[in-house]
């Protein structure tokens, strides 16, 4: 099989019988190399002579993964074991490639590659298990990344394991490397990482409050984690994480000793928390909105996003949209939409920047089959096609912070329903 590249396939077929009750022992070795032909024959001789010594030191790692941040629920047998189990399938995400890094993908193996809103959510787990050492590299790699394609501050989407960026970064991502950046010195304690990191992210907090915020409001626009074409407005999640940002940068610029820096990051993430609870809460829907924009901008994509929803099989979205427009006589004026009740309206409880009040009325109104189906939280209460452990992780997490354990143990107990349906 010949690929499009200068790659091929190949295929090993044997015939091989073996008697009743018997046995059959076999090793199989395929070496490759993108230099030369003397290095891939080299690794083909280091496989064959030294296999077993490398299947003891696998066998060995993955027992210290096991061992690391062990987590023992007395009466609760298969959390457990879904614990151990998560350690080692984040294991089998790591890639190291020659002159590019070593990182956590996104999932093999359809989408083993670096991603950068997937990591700044994966390495939260990944500082919590103690791997400490793959949480910076992760985070190393894609900084790399950033600087070479983009330079200015925004934060990367994509990196394949060849080295390209095919999508320069989300509005949302820049904002969320930020605010990661601080919970992995708060775990790490590692103040070189935190410098090494910290230029970029004041390119990154002028890059969302200059060219991605024109009418300044400290809502950048653009596409968000939700990347539905059309959908690239005033986002919660990125409203949200942008909030979250200038929280970490009025903590980092005290610790480096940046007053300028931390006076205006300080006033900054004030003004944003506030302007959230402001303009994006719903009072008549008791929840946070999807988007902030005018009607006017809303109206052009009305046959575009019917189109995407009849694609899917939803019927009556034209008319459920018309509705929402219909109530709204106010052409130019910013407002809120529950455009498609995308899962992301529960950051603002998630980051704790929701309001206490807004944010129990927003959870208890979330709590229902419009937003939860038997494997968590939708990616999109409209929708109701697909559920992923990042909406209903989120989810979780934002009950619990909260103050609703059990809520958020119900989302992880659906959760828990596709465990070992991909991966074991």
């Amino acid at each position: 099989e010949f690929t499009a590249g200068n790659g091929c396939g190949i295929k090993f077929s044997a015939e091989i019988i073996i008697p009743a009750e018997g046995e059959f022992e076999f090793h199989l070795f395929v070496a490759g190399s993108y230099a030369s032909a003397e290095s891939c024959q080299e690794t083909y001789r280091s496989l064959e002579h030294d296999h077993e010594r490398m299947l003891s030191d696998k066998q060995s790692a993955y027992d210290n993964v096991a061992r690391r941040a062990q987590l023992t629920i007395e009466g609760e047998a298969v959390f457990n074991d879904i614990f151990t189990w998560v350690k080692w399938n984040n294991q089998w995400l790591i890639q190291q490639v020659d002159g590019i890094g070593r990182g956590l993908t996104a999932g093999g193996p359809t989408y083993p590659w670096w991603f950068g809103c997937d990591n700044t959510y994966s390495l939260q787990g990944v500082l919590a298990i103690g791997d400490h050492r793959l949480a910076k590299e992760t985070l190393d790699l894609l900084l790399r990344k950033s600087e070479e394609v983009n330079g200015n501050g925004r934060f990367i989407h994509e990196a394949t394991t060849m080295g390209a960026v095919s999508n320069p970064g989300n509005t949302q991502e820049t904002a969320h490397y930020i605010a990661f950046v601080w919970d992995l010195f708060l775990w790490t304690g590692d103040e070189a990482l935190l410098r090494r990191h910290y230029d970029y992210c004041v390119k990154g907090i002028d890059w969302l409050l200059g060219e991605m915020d024109p009418d300044g409001d400290l809502f950048p626009s653009g596409y968000g984690i939700i990347e539905i074409a059309g959908l690239n407005m005033e986002l919660i999640d990125s409203a949200v994480y942008t909030a979250k940002a200038l929280q970490a940068m009025t903590e980092m610029s005290r610790w480096l000793q940046d007053e300028e820096g931390h006076h205006r990051y300080s006033l900054l993430a004030k003004r944003s928390a506030a302007a959230i609870n402001e303009r994006f809460w719903m009072e008549s829907e008791g929840l946070f909105a999807d988007a902030v924009a005018p009607k006017k901008e809303i109206e052009p994509k009305l046959d575009y996003m019917t189109a995407l929803a009849q694609e899917q099989g939803i019927t009556g979205y034209r008319e459920y949209l018309t509705g929402l427009l219909d109530d709204v006589e106010d052409e130019a004026e910013d407002r809120g939409w529950l455009l498609n009740k995308n899962w992301v309206i529960v950051t603002p409880m998630e980051t704790g920047i929701a309001d206490p009040a807004k944010a129990q009325l927003a959870l208890d109104h979330m709590r229902n089959d419009t937003f939860i189906g038997e494997y968590g939280t939708y990616l999109s209460g409209i929708y109701q096609q697909g559920t992923m452990t990042i909406s209903t992780g989120v989810h979780a997490v934002a009950e619990a912070a909260s103050g609703n354990p059990d809520a958020a143990l119900d989302l992880l107990e659906r959760m828990f329903r596709s465990f070992s349906y991909v991966l074991p």
